[in-house]
Protein backbone atom coordinates (compact mmCIF):
# COMPACT_ATOMS: atom_id res chain seq x y z
CA UNK A 1 0.00 0.00 0.00
CA UNK A 2 1.43 3.41 -0.97
CA UNK A 3 2.15 6.09 1.60
CA UNK A 4 -0.42 8.36 -0.07
CA UNK A 5 -3.17 5.74 0.27
CA UNK A 6 -2.16 5.08 3.87
CA UNK A 7 -2.45 8.81 4.55
CA UNK A 8 -5.96 8.82 3.06
CA UNK A 9 -6.98 5.82 5.16
CA UNK A 10 -5.59 7.43 8.30
CA UNK A 11 -7.69 10.49 7.59
CA UNK A 12 -10.78 8.34 7.06
CA UNK A 13 -10.25 6.56 10.38
CA UNK A 14 -9.75 9.88 12.20
CA UNK A 15 -12.97 11.23 10.69
CA UNK A 16 -14.82 8.10 11.82
CA UNK A 17 -13.52 8.54 15.37
CA UNK A 18 -14.38 12.24 15.34
CA UNK A 19 -17.86 11.30 14.18
CA UNK A 20 -18.25 8.91 17.11
CA UNK A 21 -16.93 11.33 19.73
CA UNK A 22 -18.65 14.52 18.55
CA UNK A 23 -21.50 14.12 16.12
CA UNK A 24 -23.14 17.54 15.72
CA UNK A 25 -24.87 16.52 12.52
CA UNK A 26 -24.83 13.86 9.86
CA UNK A 27 -23.88 16.53 7.35
CA UNK A 28 -21.89 19.70 7.58
CA UNK A 29 -19.82 18.85 10.66
CA UNK A 30 -17.34 21.63 10.10
CA UNK A 31 -14.97 20.70 12.89
CA UNK A 32 -14.84 16.97 12.22
CA UNK A 33 -11.44 15.59 11.36
CA UNK A 34 -9.50 18.84 11.83
CA UNK A 35 -7.33 17.31 14.56
CA UNK A 36 -5.43 14.05 14.90
CA UNK A 37 -5.39 11.36 17.60
CA UNK A 38 -9.17 11.55 17.94
CA UNK A 39 -9.22 8.43 20.12
CA UNK A 40 -7.81 10.56 22.97
CA UNK A 41 -11.32 11.97 23.30
CA UNK A 42 -13.03 8.64 23.90
CA UNK A 43 -14.47 8.35 27.37
CA UNK A 44 -13.64 5.41 29.59
CA UNK A 45 -16.19 3.67 31.80
CA UNK A 46 -19.91 3.05 31.56
CA UNK A 47 -20.78 5.18 34.59
CA UNK A 48 -19.77 8.61 33.18
CA UNK A 49 -21.05 7.76 29.71
CA UNK A 50 -24.47 6.86 31.11
CA UNK A 51 -24.45 10.29 32.80
CA UNK A 52 -24.04 12.02 29.45
CA UNK A 53 -20.27 12.43 29.99
CA UNK A 54 -21.06 15.19 32.53
CA UNK A 55 -18.30 14.06 34.88
CA UNK A 56 -15.78 16.93 35.14
CA UNK A 57 -16.83 17.97 38.66
CA UNK A 58 -17.14 14.35 39.88
CA UNK A 59 -14.37 12.10 38.45
CA UNK A 60 -14.11 10.31 41.79
CA UNK A 61 -13.47 6.73 40.64
CA UNK A 62 -11.05 4.83 38.41
CA UNK A 63 -12.74 6.41 35.37
CA UNK A 64 -11.80 9.83 36.72
CA UNK A 65 -8.45 10.43 34.99
CA UNK A 66 -10.14 10.39 31.57
CA UNK A 67 -12.48 13.20 32.67
CA UNK A 68 -10.60 15.22 35.31
CA UNK A 69 -7.43 13.97 36.97
CA UNK A 70 -8.16 16.11 40.04
CA UNK A 71 -11.17 13.97 40.95
CA UNK A 72 -9.23 10.93 42.14
CA UNK A 73 -7.49 13.02 44.82
CA UNK A 74 -10.63 12.49 46.94
CA UNK A 75 -10.59 8.70 46.55
CA UNK A 76 -10.54 6.79 49.86
CA UNK A 77 -9.96 3.29 48.47
CA UNK A 78 -7.87 1.52 45.88
CA UNK A 79 -9.89 0.70 42.79
CA UNK A 80 -9.38 -1.24 39.57
CA UNK A 81 -11.70 -1.10 36.58
CA UNK A 82 -11.96 -2.72 33.16
CA UNK A 83 -14.26 -1.48 30.38
CA UNK A 84 -15.19 -2.71 26.95
CA UNK A 85 -17.00 -0.66 24.33
CA UNK A 86 -18.60 -2.05 21.20
CA UNK A 87 -18.64 0.91 18.84
CA UNK A 88 -20.09 1.28 15.36
CA UNK A 89 -18.43 0.15 12.14
CA UNK A 90 -16.58 -2.72 13.85
CA UNK A 91 -14.57 -0.42 16.12
CA UNK A 92 -13.90 -1.74 19.64
CA UNK A 93 -12.27 -0.01 22.60
CA UNK A 94 -10.88 -1.50 25.80
CA UNK A 95 -9.74 0.31 28.93
CA UNK A 96 -8.20 -0.84 32.21
CA UNK A 97 -7.41 1.56 35.05
CA UNK A 98 -6.17 1.56 38.62
CA UNK A 99 -6.05 4.28 41.29
CA UNK A 100 -4.03 4.13 44.52
CA UNK A 101 -4.58 6.69 47.30
CA UNK A 102 -1.52 7.60 49.38
CA UNK A 103 -1.48 8.65 53.07
CA UNK A 104 -0.42 12.24 52.31
CA UNK A 105 -3.59 13.25 50.40
CA UNK A 106 -2.20 12.26 47.02
CA UNK A 107 -3.48 9.61 44.63
CA UNK A 108 -1.69 7.85 41.79
CA UNK A 109 -3.39 6.43 38.72
CA UNK A 110 -2.39 4.19 35.86
CA UNK A 111 -4.46 3.21 32.81
CA UNK A 112 -4.10 1.45 29.49
CA UNK A 113 -6.45 1.83 26.53
CA UNK A 114 -6.54 0.04 23.20
CA UNK A 115 -8.66 0.75 20.14
CA UNK A 116 -9.04 -1.63 17.21
CA UNK A 117 -10.66 -0.51 13.98
CA UNK A 118 -11.60 -4.06 13.03
CA UNK A 119 -11.04 -5.57 9.62
CA UNK A 120 -10.94 -3.04 6.78
CA UNK A 121 -11.08 -4.08 3.12
CA UNK A 122 -7.95 -3.32 1.13
CA UNK A 123 -8.17 -2.67 -2.62
CA UNK A 124 -5.74 -1.99 -5.42
CA UNK A 125 -5.83 1.07 -7.68
CA UNK A 126 -8.42 -0.61 -9.89
CA UNK A 127 -10.73 -1.14 -6.93
CA UNK A 128 -10.28 -4.90 -6.75
CA UNK A 129 -10.14 -6.51 -3.30
CA UNK A 130 -6.66 -7.69 -2.37
CA UNK A 131 -7.16 -8.48 1.31
CA UNK A 132 -7.79 -6.70 4.57
CA UNK A 133 -5.87 -4.66 7.12
CA UNK A 134 -6.54 -3.05 10.47
CA UNK A 135 -5.65 0.05 12.43
CA UNK A 136 -4.83 0.07 16.13
CA UNK A 137 -4.32 2.86 18.63
CA UNK A 138 -2.97 2.46 22.16
CA UNK A 139 -2.63 4.74 25.16
CA UNK A 140 -0.70 4.70 28.43
CA UNK A 141 -2.04 7.19 30.97
CA UNK A 142 -0.25 8.09 34.23
CA UNK A 143 -1.98 10.29 36.81
CA UNK A 144 -1.00 12.25 39.88
CA UNK A 145 -3.60 14.09 41.98
CA UNK A 146 -3.48 15.85 45.32
CA UNK A 147 -5.87 17.62 47.66
CA UNK A 148 -5.14 21.21 48.71
CA UNK A 149 -6.88 21.59 52.03
CA UNK A 150 -10.43 20.37 52.52
CA UNK A 151 -12.02 22.01 49.47
CA UNK A 152 -9.66 21.93 46.51
CA UNK A 153 -7.74 19.34 44.53
CA UNK A 154 -5.59 19.36 41.41
CA UNK A 155 -4.38 16.63 39.11
CA UNK A 156 -2.41 15.95 35.96
CA UNK A 157 -2.23 13.19 33.37
CA UNK A 158 0.71 12.26 31.20
CA UNK A 159 -0.47 10.43 28.08
CA UNK A 160 1.82 8.44 25.81
CA UNK A 161 0.16 7.01 22.73
CA UNK A 162 0.80 5.18 19.48
CA UNK A 163 -1.22 4.92 16.29
CA UNK A 164 -0.55 2.19 13.76
CA UNK A 165 -1.89 1.38 10.31
CA UNK A 166 -0.19 -1.14 8.08
CA UNK A 167 3.57 -0.55 8.46
CA UNK A 168 3.18 3.09 9.45
CA UNK A 169 3.34 4.22 13.09
CA UNK A 170 2.97 7.54 14.87
CA UNK A 171 3.96 8.14 18.48
CA UNK A 172 2.99 11.11 20.60
CA UNK A 173 2.39 12.47 24.06
CA UNK A 174 0.01 14.87 25.75
CA UNK A 175 -0.84 16.30 29.16
CA UNK A 176 -4.07 17.06 31.01
CA UNK A 177 -4.44 19.54 33.87
CA UNK A 178 -7.48 19.74 36.11
CA UNK A 179 -8.83 21.23 39.34
CA UNK A 180 -11.89 20.59 41.48
CA UNK A 181 -13.25 22.97 44.10
CA UNK A 182 -15.87 21.94 46.65
CA UNK A 183 -17.85 24.92 47.86
CA UNK A 184 -19.42 22.57 50.38
CA UNK A 185 -19.53 18.76 50.59
CA UNK A 186 -22.55 18.43 48.31
CA UNK A 187 -21.60 21.01 45.67
CA UNK A 188 -18.43 20.81 43.56
CA UNK A 189 -17.09 22.49 40.45
CA UNK A 190 -14.30 21.47 38.13
CA UNK A 191 -12.17 22.70 35.24
CA UNK A 192 -10.08 20.46 33.01
CA UNK A 193 -7.78 21.11 30.06
CA UNK A 194 -7.09 18.00 28.01
CA UNK A 195 -4.56 17.03 25.35
CA UNK A 196 -1.95 19.73 25.71
CA UNK A 197 1.03 18.86 23.55
CA UNK A 198 2.64 18.96 20.12
CA UNK A 199 0.86 17.65 17.08
CA UNK A 200 1.08 14.06 15.91
CA UNK A 201 2.80 13.27 12.60
CA UNK A 202 1.52 10.32 10.59
CA UNK A 203 3.27 9.61 7.26
CA UNK A 204 3.91 13.16 6.01
CA UNK A 205 1.10 15.09 7.69
CA UNK A 206 1.15 16.68 11.14
CA UNK A 207 -2.17 17.31 12.87
CA UNK A 208 -2.77 19.18 16.15
CA UNK A 209 -4.04 17.23 19.13
CA UNK A 210 -7.76 17.51 20.01
CA UNK A 211 -7.38 20.20 22.67
CA UNK A 212 -10.45 20.29 24.92
CA UNK A 213 -11.36 22.68 27.75
CA UNK A 214 -14.16 21.64 30.09
CA UNK A 215 -15.92 23.22 33.06
CA UNK A 216 -18.52 21.46 35.16
CA UNK A 217 -20.59 21.44 38.34
CA UNK A 218 -22.27 18.71 40.38
CA UNK A 219 -24.73 18.75 43.27
CA UNK A 220 -25.85 15.90 45.53
CA UNK A 221 -29.49 15.85 46.66
CA UNK A 222 -31.88 13.63 48.60
CA UNK A 223 -29.78 12.22 51.43
CA UNK A 224 -26.75 11.63 49.18
CA UNK A 225 -28.68 9.42 46.76
CA UNK A 226 -29.23 11.75 43.78
CA UNK A 227 -26.44 13.53 41.91
CA UNK A 228 -27.04 16.07 39.15
CA UNK A 229 -24.13 17.23 37.00
CA UNK A 230 -23.51 19.52 34.04
CA UNK A 231 -20.52 20.30 31.82
CA UNK A 232 -19.63 22.80 29.12
CA UNK A 233 -16.96 21.71 26.65
CA UNK A 234 -14.93 23.97 24.34
CA UNK A 235 -12.75 22.70 21.48
CA UNK A 236 -10.65 25.60 20.15
CA UNK A 237 -8.87 23.52 17.49
CA UNK A 238 -12.15 22.35 15.96
CA UNK A 239 -13.83 25.53 14.79
CA UNK A 240 -14.26 26.63 18.43
CA UNK A 241 -16.96 24.04 18.92
CA UNK A 242 -18.96 24.31 22.17
CA UNK A 243 -21.18 21.54 23.54
CA UNK A 244 -23.02 20.84 26.78
CA UNK A 245 -23.55 17.74 28.89
CA UNK A 246 -26.01 17.01 31.70
CA UNK A 247 -26.38 13.87 33.75
CA UNK A 248 -27.98 12.32 36.80
CA UNK A 249 -27.30 9.34 39.01
CA UNK A 250 -29.84 7.98 41.49
CA UNK A 251 -29.09 5.19 43.96
CA UNK A 252 -32.33 3.33 44.55
CA UNK A 253 -30.66 1.53 47.43
CA UNK A 254 -27.09 0.78 48.49
CA UNK A 255 -26.66 -1.70 45.65
CA UNK A 256 -28.52 -0.41 42.59
CA UNK A 257 -28.27 2.87 40.65
CA UNK A 258 -29.99 4.24 37.56
CA UNK A 259 -28.38 6.87 35.37
CA UNK A 260 -29.36 9.11 32.48
CA UNK A 261 -27.82 11.97 30.58
CA UNK A 262 -27.81 14.21 27.56
CA UNK A 263 -24.74 15.00 25.45
CA UNK A 264 -25.33 17.77 22.93
CA UNK A 265 -22.14 16.82 21.05
CA UNK A 266 -24.03 13.74 19.84
CA UNK A 267 -27.18 15.47 18.65
CA UNK A 268 -28.06 14.93 15.01
CA UNK A 269 -31.59 13.56 14.87
CA UNK A 270 -33.66 13.88 18.05
CA UNK A 271 -36.30 11.53 16.63
CA UNK A 272 -33.71 8.76 16.92
CA UNK A 273 -32.68 9.68 20.47
CA UNK A 274 -29.26 11.09 19.59
CA UNK A 275 -27.68 12.76 22.59
CA UNK A 276 -29.62 10.71 25.14
CA UNK A 277 -27.72 8.25 27.33
CA UNK A 278 -28.84 5.82 30.01
CA UNK A 279 -27.47 3.06 32.18
CA UNK A 280 -27.46 1.01 35.35
CA UNK A 281 -24.98 0.41 38.15
CA UNK A 282 -24.69 -2.40 40.66
CA UNK A 283 -22.33 -2.73 43.61
CA UNK A 284 -21.89 -5.18 46.47
CA UNK A 285 -18.98 -5.92 48.81
CA UNK A 286 -16.54 -3.79 46.79
CA UNK A 287 -17.49 -5.31 43.44
CA UNK A 288 -19.24 -3.07 40.90
CA UNK A 289 -20.80 -3.57 37.48
CA UNK A 290 -21.95 -0.76 35.20
CA UNK A 291 -23.74 -0.60 31.87
CA UNK A 292 -24.28 2.35 29.50
CA UNK A 293 -26.35 2.73 26.35
CA UNK A 294 -25.74 5.48 23.80
CA UNK A 295 -27.73 5.48 20.54
CA UNK A 296 -26.51 6.91 17.22
CA UNK A 297 -29.84 7.13 15.47
CA UNK A 298 -30.03 5.31 12.15
CA UNK A 299 -26.48 4.03 12.62
CA UNK A 300 -27.45 1.90 15.59
CA UNK A 301 -26.71 1.77 19.31
CA UNK A 302 -23.48 1.45 21.27
CA UNK A 303 -23.09 -0.46 24.53
CA UNK A 304 -20.48 -0.23 27.27
CA UNK A 305 -19.77 -2.60 30.11
CA UNK A 306 -17.47 -1.82 33.05
CA UNK A 307 -16.50 -4.07 35.92
CA UNK A 308 -14.48 -2.96 38.91
CA UNK A 309 -13.38 -3.72 42.40
CA UNK A 310 -12.73 -1.32 45.29
CA UNK A 311 -10.84 -2.20 48.45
Amino acid sequence: MTRKRISILIRAIEITLAFLTTMPSYTGASGTGTTGAQFLRLGAGARPVAMGNAFTAIADDANGPQYNAAGIAWAKHKEAIASYIDYLEGISYGYVGYIHPLPNGSTLGLALAYLDSGSIDQTDLAGSAIGTFSSTQSLLLMTYARTLGSKMSWGSNLKVFQQKIEQEKANGYAMDLGVIYKFWPRFSTGVNVQNLGPGVKFVQETDPLPLTIKAGAAYIFVADTLTLSADVKYQPKEDSKISENVGLEYWINQNLAVRAGYDTANISDIDNFNGITAGLGFQIAGFNLHYAWMPYGILGDTHRISVGYKW
